[in-house]
């Protein structure tokens, strides 16, 4: 198998392991010229399969600063897209234009930071390890779980705004911020989409835990591209 073909089937295997609902699907596809200008750039070694334990390089283990690690690989750069995609700091046009003017960044350090929010993102979107330990809100027990009139109620804080998210007059997920019932991705709010999709049909055991675990998606994808938008990448 030759670099592009490696490439091609990288590129793939990422995105399908992040959940429809939360991904806008339009990272650039990897060509060797990213990857060439970004060592380049960064003065960082590029290497194919990087070992997650650091037992060739301490360079490589994530507990090691950022400044002190040499080499990267294909998925640090699918990571640090995937950050640079959830930046509120770029518009649509500029996202479209991504593919063909690659934003570089300006330097290993940055490049790092980013990766590392990138890789967080990307887990939480996957779904895979949010167990139920975490979730920031359960459905209320009284009713048939029939989705037939989502909505939300919004109650209020001193510091924030939450409310609740009914999926009929009865039944509802509770203390459920307002930022995560609107979060918008590629033009639609996920939290009130997937209700939608699903209006007229009943809820069992693991649509609500699949919906709790887009609530805690939600909520923590809004923490993390906050810190996204804190980064300057030139």
């Amino acid at each position: 198998m030759d670099l592009d073909q490696y490439l091609s089937n990288i590129n793939s295997l990422y995105k399908l392991d992040i959940v429809t609902e939360l991904f806008d699907g339009r990272i650039p596809a990897l060509t060797q010229e990213i990857i060439n200008q970004m060592a380049k750039k960064m003065g960082l070694n590029f290497i194919l399969i990087k070992d997650p334990e650091g037992n060739v390089c301490m360079a490589n283990n994530k507990e090691v600063r950022p400044e002190f690690r040499q080499n990267f690989s294909v998925i640090d750069i699918l990571d640090y897209m995937y950050a640079i995609f959830h930046s509120s700091n770029f518009n649509s046009a500029e996202k479209e234009s991504f593919r063909i003017n690659f934003q570089y960044p300006n330097n290993a350090e940055v490049f790092w930071e980013l990766t590392e929010l990138g890789s967080q993102l990307k887990q939480i979107h996957s779904l895979k390890k949010i167990k139920s330990d975490i979730f920031i809100t359960e459905l209320s027990v009284k009713g048939n779980c029939i989705i037939s009139n989502p909505h939300f109620d919004m109650y209020s804080s001193k510091e924030n705004s939450y409310g609740r998210v009914y999926i009929n007059e009865s039944q509802f997920f509770e203390n459920i911020p307002e930022t995560t019932w609107t979060f918008t991705v590629q033009n639609h709010q996920p939290a009130q989409k997937w209700l939608e999709n699903k209006k007229g049909q009943k809820m069992n055991l693991d649509d609500i835990i699949y919906y709790q675990k887009i609530l805690f998606a939600l909520a923590e994808t809004e923490r993390l591209v906050s810190k996204i938008n804190e980064i300057k990448l030139q």
